[in-house]
């Protein structure tokens, strides 16, 4: 607006000389493009959130099947430990999140043990390592807090910066802010995690040696995960 009308003073140099019917139809085309440079930058906004949820939303169900892949390797440590429980949901809870089956509760109501308690038992603590770390500094850190909303019965984080091409969440009392780039980025670390998990799995399971791929190998990967 302030660009436009300066553009007018240099057109309109003296005041005794301006036509009043030009000037107010050029204020009608500044105004008239002022609003429709406003609606496309509201609707470039309102593109910017709706897929800014849309990458939480798929970021957000990556890390929650991160869960089955906790559970899978808890119930090799409790195989090789010879205390494999027939309470599947210790393993593949529906309800819990993969920090709630990841780190041991502080008030324990049940004799078993946690994925954490295995990272940390002498005969395991620097064989996985690594494994540890790959949680810890990775998983937990990267993917939990990319959620855009802080629970279920809380509302919306107001969106006030997405002019700015920034997405704000709210998780645990702190304010994050990404770029769309950066979501991609993330939901693509975590969709890529879940494919190599999927085919390490398929690799033991399928493995045939020196053979081809199989059929049923093929639509194993082919299926979602």
């Amino acid at each position: 607006m302030d660009e436009a009308v300066l553009q007018l003073r240099e057109i309109y140099k003296s005041e005794d000389t301006i036509p009043f019917n030009e000037l107010q139809m050029n204020f009608v085309k500044i105004t008239s493009e002022i609003l429709r440079k406003s609606v496309e930058l509201l609707k470039l906004e309102g593109r910017i959130k709706l897929e800014a949820e849309n990458l939480t939303n798929k970021i957000k169900n990556n890390y929650e099947t991160v869960k089955y892949v906790i559970g899978l390797i808890m119930g090799c440590f409790d195989l090789l430990e010879n205390r494999l429980s027939n309470k599947f949901k210790n393993y593949f809870h529906p309800k819990k999140t993969p920090w709630q089956l990841y780190f041991p509760p502080k008030d324990r109501k049940e004799i078993r043990l946690w994925l954490k308690d295995y990272f940390n038992l002498p005969q395991y603590v620097n064989q996985y390592h690594s494994l540890s770390f790959l949680f810890e500094e990775w998983i937990f850190t990267h993917f939990r807090e990319v959620r855009h909303f802080k629970a279920h019965k809380e509302i919306d984080t107001a969106q006030t910066i997405l002019k700015n091409n920034l997405y704000k969440i709210e998780f645990d009392n702190n304010e994050y802010k990404y770029t769309l780039y950066q979501l991609r980025e993330i939901y693509k670390d975590s969709f890529g995690f879940l494919l190599w998990i999927k085919h390490l799995v398929a690799k033991i399971y399928f493995n045939q040696g020196d053979q081809p791929l199989n059929e049923d190998l093929n639509k194993y990967l082919l299926k979602n995960y």
